[in-house]
């Protein structure tokens, strides 16, 4: 463990039987490291990634990733549906909503930021980070074609996959894959609009056995 620690400097550890964020930190406590593994053997340690300076200037406290999420379209090729860029809070270590982050939604199409979703008891709107006040809406993401050549091509290798959220870092190294969520949260992909309003999408739930009656507008 000490040689890794003098390799990456940092690592994270993260159980594999939590979710929302929960149990993760980050550390440069080899001890520390050794008694979490020792009281928990599901668990994953990793090396730590740093943002892309766009995502770093907007929130330098966390990793700020993609969620990206994708279905099978009726000719059997995985598609992007929607891309949701996540940013932590400045006193967390994860950048998961329910850690009092926020998220912005990614037009496909530009690869600019819509305005930012902020759970707060109520939903709220605004156009900044809530902690370091930096602008989100109406940035564009640099390079964003490249970007969304590289999402298109994890995807592409999860073929196997039908449906999915893959939580994506894009990092001075390009784009790096953090982790695969099997059920992405509905509320996080519909704050900007209705996931019913993409009829692809309405017709890849219609062919998994949701009905018409469940799949309306």
């Amino acid at each position: 463990m000490e040689n890794k620690l003098a390799q990456h400097g940092k690592l994270v550890v993260k159980p594999v039987n939590l979710s929302m964020g929960e149990g993760i930190d980050i550390t440069d406590n080899a001890e520390y490291v050794l008694v979490r593994i020792k009281n928990d053997a599901r668990l994953v340690i990793s090396s730590v990634i740093e943002n892309e300076d766009y995502a770093k200037q907007i929130n330098p406290s966390t990793l700020n990733t993609y969620r990206l999420i994708f279905y099978k379209n009726r000719q059997g090729r995985n598609t992007i549906f929607r891309v949701i860029h996540r940013f932590g809070a400045i006193d967390s270590v994860v950048d998961n909503i329910s850690k009092g982050g926020c998220a912005s939604e990614v037009n496909l199409e530009t690869g600019i930021m819509s305005r930012v979703i902020v759970p707060d008891g109520d939903i709220l709107f605004r156009d900044d980070h809530p902690g370091t006040n930096q602008i989100i809406s109406g940035v564009q993401i640099p390079d964003w074609d490249r970007k969304k050549e590289a999402l298109q091509d994890i995807i592409d290798t999860l073929f196997f996959v039908d449906y999915a959220g893959v939580d994506v870092s894009p990092t001075p190294d390009g784009l790096k894959v953090v982790e695969i969520n099997s059920s992405p949260d509905m509320h996080l992909q519909q704050f900007n609009r209705p996931a019913l309003l993409d009829e692809e999408f309405k017709f890849f739930l219609q062919s998994k056995g949701y009905g018409e009656n469940t799949c309306q507008k």
